[in-house]
């Protein structure tokens, strides 16, 4: 199970309710909602009316009704029988007896979410693609990575809904990229992560004329990553909701480890970390791989991209993946060149220059990512030992169609 379960609290005491709150404060997966009632959310902790306990279980059983759905929690410090069995009957499988017991409370969390992970199949069938990008350092080209990929995967897949996130909460650049101006968005969203939803989110979207859509850091002027502290978990929801928005999620972390990164790294089905073959750039790409072996990231999760690679730098890659105990997955060709010309004039690489050798890599992988392998070198060119190979890497990407060459 990934992202967060929402709940409502439904007391008629509040210390009652001040034992929920205290006892889901201790379980960082579970957010407490204070708006949009209880047909909003995953989760309905209600306490049962003792005078007339008809009243709740009639408001429960309408509920269940309508929303077949959610999982209701009822706490009371009675326990008649046939109350109990009446509400076993109308769908709510959890009872927690008052004083509500730590142990029994956190037995009953595990069994919910056994349950929540077996009906996430269909969740995920429809759930979008996180890609998360983390730089071995700033200015080695992380944000036009993540643009241009998210760009060309747009305009390869004009069905497919695309967004970007900007995760740089020190150096936000990401609208510049896309000659936007900057606004609200990601600072903005999680102020109150109650009111999180897919309005919400869609709200403080900036969108680009390719229907790229871009949530912004929220950073303006020069405030730099002062401000409001960021609560836990509000990088992990915010994708939880946008993975249910769209089907590709770019998401640029930037080059710091601080807990928003940790979060979209940790929640994220792809991992790209980008690195240059400068001796700093290696080791600290080195630092940031065992740091999420030490997290328990499968190997599979995470991608080493070179950045700016040259084919004078064979020897050099050489030492850098047996540095890494990992190949490199991606070699991005070097045209620095174009790629600040792009920056430049807020055109990403797709509208700057369409046939362009590097376009052409971009469009290649961006391809890869969305599962159509029909314009990749790589498969065209035989055994699968050549996936492998620093030819692949580099050329293989590349597609020599008669538009690119024209």
């Amino acid at each position: 199970m990934s992202g967060f379960v929402t709940v409502w609290l439904e007391c008629r005491s509040d210390s009652v309710r001040r034992m929920f709150e205290e006892l889901l404060a201790s379980h960082r997966a579970f957010l407490i909602k204070q708006s949009g009632g209880p047909a909003t959310v995953d989760v309905v902790c209600v306490e049962l009316d003792e005078i007339n306990p008809e009243r709740t279980l009639a408001s429960m059983k309408g509920l269940l009704e309508k929303n077949p759905a959610l999982e209701v929690f009822l706490t009371g410090g009675r326990t008649d029988s046939q109350v109990m069995l009446e509400a076993f009957r109308i769908g709510i499988k959890e009872f927690l007896p008052q004083p509500i017991n730590r142990k029994e409370f956190d037995a009953a969390l595990s069994r919910l979410k056994d349950r929540l992970m077996s009906k996430a199949g269909n969740r995920s069938a429809k759930g979008g693609k996180i890609i998360a990008f983390l730089g071995a350092k700033g200015g080695i080209g992380t944000s036009t990575l993540a643009v241009n990929l998210a760009m060309s995967l747009r305009q390869l897949k004009q069905a497919k809904q695309v967004a970007l996130v900007d995760l740089n909460l020190d150096d936000s650049d990401l609208p510049l990229f896309l000659d936007l101006q900057p606004g609200k968005g990601f600072r903005d969203l999680v102020r109150d992560l109650s009111r999180m939803d897919a309005t919400f989110v869609q709200s403080l979207m900036s969108k680009h004329e390719s229907d790229l859509h871009l949530l912004q850091s929220g950073l303006t002027g020069t405030e730099g990553p002062t401000g409001e502290a960021i609560p836990g978990g509000a990088a992990l929801h915010t994708l939880d909701v946008m993975r249910s928005m769209y089907d590709h999620v770019f998401v640029d972390c930037g080059h710091t480890l601080n807990p928003e990164t940790r979060e979209a790294l940790d929640f994220a089905s792809m991992v790209v970390l980008v690195t240059t073959l400068s001796l700093p750039a290696i080791r600290r790409a080195k630092q940031f791989l065992q740091v999420m072996r030490n997290a328990g990231f499968d190997r599979d999760k995470v991608t080493i991209v070179v950045n700016r690679y040259q084919s004078s730098d064979a020897e050099l890659l050489q030492h850098a993946e047996e540095l890494f105990e990992q190949k490199v997955g991606w070699l991005v060709p070097n045209d620095y060149q174009m790629a600040s010309s792009s920056l430049n004039k807020g055109e990403p690489l797709t509208v700057h220059a369409p046939r362009a050798a590097l376009t052409q890599w971009y469009l290649a992988q961006a391809a890869s990512l969305a599962g159509d392998k029909s314009v990749n070198a790589v498969e065209a060119g035989g055994g699968s030992e050549q996936k492998s190979s620093l030819f692949s890497r580099y050329w293989g990407g590349l597609t020599f169609s008669a538009k690119a060459r024209g």
